[in-house]
């Protein structure tokens, strides 16, 4: 099996090739000779009328289950670090010992350039550049900043999540929105809105100017050797719980869920709030019933890929969290435009914990028959 991309292979596309590969094996063999001949005659491939003639005639001195196990190529334009990182976990290199981590584990790597030089405005798009001809045809934006800028943000937002999401936000910016702002013009419209832009139509530009006085006064302040409360990203008490436990308890994947809970805006944040408030008294009086509505489930505009989903269940349907769980991600699932989706269940009925279970479903390709 081939599969051919047209850029970077990232670690979802080897994922995804082994996908292929473990529906294909799952296939007897006159299923997949009946799907090789169906996908013939496609992207300059001759057509095979009848497989199973077609590979005896050509290779007589080989028997059929010769097509065991599926051999995969997965072809692309190098490999993004996340990709290479994880395939590679064990490979001799100096980065392994710096870091003391095991890099097999690693799902996403972020980008970023910082340069010495300050570039004003432009470092915010560097895609302004795309018309000059300068730009390479493979070139991938990220958040570019000068040293002081990127000194900033650790300083601002100390707490590793927080930098990794705005990160994450600005790297979307960079590629889809024009967008002309200095760095604390960007931080203050993260701090208010965790940088949660709506869709922006390909040839509008954006500028963010004169939002930065909340941070002018607050470094200006520590000049002057007077302190004042780091202005800090809104997020919802509720959201702050979750978070806060997510982080107390350590889980697996646990600051890719809290990138996750970051990706819905103070608003959306609020408004799930109010729903939950109400949904949870319909859940204490109908819960016996078959079918009755105890989930939440937060659909983002086509400019996010991450969808949330809320379960409330009792102590006396907690065996079912489950299927509710998987039920909710399954129907978030089916927006085309969502790759990820944070579930979150919690028993109404104790009140020791933020939650009571948590997981991240994502959505997976299949080929078509």
């Amino acid at each position: 099996m081939f599969e051919l991309k047209r850029e970077k292979l990232t670690r979802d596309a080897v994922a995804q090739i082994l996908d292929y590969c473990t529906y294909l094996e799952t296939l007897s063999d006159s299923d997949l000779a009946i799907l090789i001949a169906e996908q013939s005659g496609k992207h300059g491939i001759a057509i095979i009328e009848i497989f199973d003639e077609r590979y005896v005639t050509r290779y007589a001195n080989r028997a059929g289950n010769a097509l065991r196990p599926v051999k995969m190529v997965l072809v692309g334009l190098g490999m993004d670090m996340s990709a290479y990182l994880s395939s590679h976990p064990n490979e001799a290199d100096p980065i392994h010992d710096d870091i003391g981590y095991d890099l097999g584990r690693v799902r996403k790597v972020v980008r970023v350039s910082v340069c010495l030089e300050d570039f004003g405005s432009i470092q915010s798009s560097l895609m302004q550049l795309e018309d000059t001809g300068w730009l390479p045809a493979c070139f991938t934006p990220c958040p570019t900043m000068n040293l002081a800028d990127f000194e900033t943000i650790f300083d601002l937002l100390d707490h590793p999540v927080h930098i990794l999401h705005y990160l994450m936000k600005r790297e979307v910016i960079e590629a889809s929105v024009g967008c002309f702002a200095d760095l604390l013009d960007l931080l203050d419209l993260y701090l208010t809105t965790l940088l949660d832009i709506p869709d922006v139509e390909p040839d509008v530009e954006v500028t963010f100017t004169g939002m930065s006085a909340p941070l002018d006064t607050y470094y200006n302040s520590l000049d002057a050797g007077v302190t004042l409360d780091k202005p800090r990203p809104a997020i919802s008490p509720l959201f702050a719980s979750i978070f806060s436990q997510l982080e107390q308890r350590g889980v697996a994947r646990w600051t890719e869920i809290g990138v996750t809970l970051k990706m819905f805006s103070p608003d959306d944040q609020r408004r799930i709030t109010k729903m939950l408030t109400k949904l949870q008294k319909r859940v204490h009086r109908n819960w016996r019933k078959q079918g009755h509505k105890n989930t939440v489930i937060c659909i983002p505009s086509r400019a996010s890929s991450y969808a949330l989903g809320y379960v409330m269940f009792k102590n006396g349907n907690a065996n079912l969290r489950r299927n509710f769980m998987e039920s909710a991600a399954a129907t978030a699932l089916e927006s085309d435009h969502v790759h990820t989706v944070i579930v979150i269940g919690r028993n109404i009925d104790r009140d020791d914990a933020a939650y009571h279970s948590i997981a991240l479903f994502e959505a997976t390709s299949r080929p078509s028959r």
